[in-house]
């Protein structure tokens, strides 16, 4: 299955086989950019980029798990990404998350491309609700959060370790429902 999510400035692409692991590499040397993300070791070398699109290329194949690329319009740069993670097709329920490269933050990228995946979540796969985290420290996507409409549903004490500390991370939800419009 090949899906393209068209917004006005981005789009998103699963799979995102033309992504090299040179790119991703050069996406993630920023240390503001690996720096939230626990999962995402720092410095980013070649390795790390191409495990990760192994894992990406394993997920091709799995329905519980959507990795997108995210592209700019105007000359198909990949900038990021974003997924749709612990899919549960009976509850009608998964996790968003997203990697927006440093150069492109705070340009409305983040924003447009989670737009464009939280409708494709309650319309094409119909899900009731959509779940994210973020460390407690990170203040643009604690914002972007907010601003898509999520709730603060709680904050999870030292839940998981970022670059060897614990951390506390805020759930958020998000109701079909309470969807801004």
């Amino acid at each position: 299955m090949t899906e393209r999510l068209i917004g006005n400035r981005v789009y998103l692409e699963f799979p995102v086989g033309k992504v090299s692991a040179e790119k991703i590499c050069e996406c993630m040397s920023c240390k503001n950019t690996a720096k939230y993300m626990y999962a995402a070791p720092y410095p980013y070398t070649i390795d790390n980029a191409s495990i990760f699109l192994k894992f990406v290329e394993r997920t091709e194949t799995d329905e519980s798990t959507f990795q997108f690329g995210i592209f700019t319009k105007q000359d198909e740069c990949f900038i990021g990404m974003i997924s749709l993670e612990n899919i549960d097709y009976d509850c009608r329920k998964c996790e968003i998350g997203f990697w927006i490269s440093e150069r492109f933050v705070g340009k409305g990228f983040a924003k447009e491309s989670s737009q464009l995946l939280i409708d494709y979540a309650f319309r094409k796969l119909g899900m009731n609700k959509i779940t994210a985290f973020a460390i407690k420290e990170n203040i643009a996507s604690l914002s972007l959060l907010l601003n898509l409409g999520f709730e603060i549903e709680g904050l999870l004490r030292d839940d998981v370790i970022n670059k060897g500390q614990l951390v506390d991370r805020y759930a958020f939800g998000l109701l079909m429902s309470n969807k801004k419009r």
